[in-house]
C-alpha cells in the first residue's frame, strides 16, 4: 500500500524541481528524501524518476501520481477545514508568507489583531518574495501568500483578491538635485543607482525603467537588506528605486519622489483553490486584507 507520507515528499519533488528542493521544503536531509522516494517506488511497482547521473526527473507514472498525490492533499485540507467549520471554532494553524515590504509594514499589526481577538489561532509567519510564497503554496508550507502583479505567475489552482496598489518610488539623498515633485526618468541619467538585490523584479524593474529613458543606470550598490539602501541613500552615494511601503515613516517625505507617469503594482494576497471552505483562513485573510487595504489607501 502506498504510504500518504511518502507522496508528500513526491509531491514536494514535483514542486521544487531537485531532491535538495524537496529536503529543505521538508526539513529532511536529501538523503532522507532520496531513501524515502526510493520505498516508494517499491510501493508502487514501477519506476516514478529518472535518475541520470546526480540528476532526476518524474517519469510519466512519477507524474501521475503527483496528480492523485495533490487530489489527496486537497481532500485532506477540505476534510480538515470541514470539521472545524462544524466546530464552529477559530482554532489551529495559518501559515503565512509576506514580502519584506509589506512583512515589515502591515503584517505585525494585522498579527497583533489576530492575538487579541482568536487566542487560539496560531500564525505562522514567513518574509517571502511573491514566488516563494506561491511555491510554499503548491508543496502546502504556506496557506496565504502575499503576492505582486509585477511578474507573470502561474496561478492554476490559486485564487487572489486585490488588497490595494503600492506606488514604487524613488528615494533620494537630502541633497539630491532632483527637483521637488514627480520625476521623470530620463532625469535620472547622471544618477548612481543602488538596486534591491534581494527582489530580482524590483531590480529588473529600476533597470528596464532607465533603458527605456534610453541609458544605462550606473549601478554602485546591489543591497539585500533595505536598512543598508536606506543608510546608503541617506549618505549621498546614489538614489534607490523601493516600494512606498518601506519609506513609509521611515524616510523624510521630501527625499521620496514618486514618478511621472505613475510607476506601481497591485498587493494580492494568494490561497490554494482547495481551501476555499476554510474558515481559518478566511479569518487571516479578511484580517490581513483589511489592515493592508487601509494601509495602501492613497493618504487625503
Amino acid at each position: 500500500m502506498i504510504d500518504p507520507r511518502r507522496l508528500e515528499i513526491l509531491r514536494a519533488f514535483a514542486t521544487g524541481g531537485t531532491m535538495a528542493a524537496a529536503a529543505d521544503t521538508l526539513f529532511l536531509s536529501t538523503s532522507a528524501v532520496s531513501q524515502q522516494l526510493r520505498i516508494l517506488e517499491d510501493e508502487a511497482g514501477i519506476a516514478l524518476l529518472d535518475r541520470r547521473g546526480r540528476r532526476a526527473t518524474l517519469t510519466e507514472a512519477g507524474a501521475v501520481l503527483v496528480r492523485f498525490a495533490e487530489q489527496m492533499a486537497a481532500l485532506a485540507e477540505d476534510a480538515q477545514t470541514t470539521m472545524k467549520r462544524l466546530a464552529g471554532t477559530v482554532e489551529g494553524e495559518v501559515r503565512l508568507s509576506a514580502p519584506p515590504s509589506f512583512a515589515s509594514t502591515v503584517l505585525p499589526y494585522a498579527v497583533r489583531d489576530m492575538q487579541r481577538d482568536y487566542p487560539a489561532l496560531r500564525v505562522g509567519i514567513r518574509d517571502l518574495e511573491p514566488f516563494e510564497g506561491l511555491r510554499g503554496l503548491r508543496d502546502g508550507s504556506i496557506d496565504l501568500a502575499v503576492i505582486d502583479d509585477m511578474h507573470p505567475y502561474d496561478l492554476t489552482e490559486i485564487d487572489t483578491v486585490v488588497v490595494g496598489v503600492d506606488q514604487i518610488v524613488l528615494c533620494t539623498p537630502v541633497d539630491s538635485v532632483v527637483p521637488p515633485g514627480p520625476v521623470d526618468a530620463g532625469m535620472l541619467a547622471d544618477a548612481r543607482w543602488i538596486l534591491d538585490g534581494s527582489h530580482e523584479v524590483f531590480d529588473d524593474f529600476a533597470v528596464g525603467l532607465c533603458r527605456d529613458a534610453g541609458f544605462e543606470p550606473n549601478i554602485v550598490a546591489r543591497c539585500r537588506n533595505v536598512a543598508v539602501t536606506l543608510s546608503l541613500v541617506e549618505a549621498g552615494v546614489g538614489v534607490a528605486v523601493l516600494s512606498e511601503m518601506h519609506t513609509r515613516d521611515r524616510v523624510s517625505p521630501h527625499r521620496v519622489r514618486r514618478f511621472e507617469p505613475p510607476q506601481t503594482r497591485t498587493i494580492l494576497l494568494a490561497r490554494r483553490r482547495s481551501s476555499r471552505a476554510s474558515h481559518l483562513i478566511d479569518v487571516v485573510q479578511a484580517l490581513v486584507g483589511d489592515r493592508g487595504t487601509a494601509f495602501l489607501a492613497p493618504s487625503s
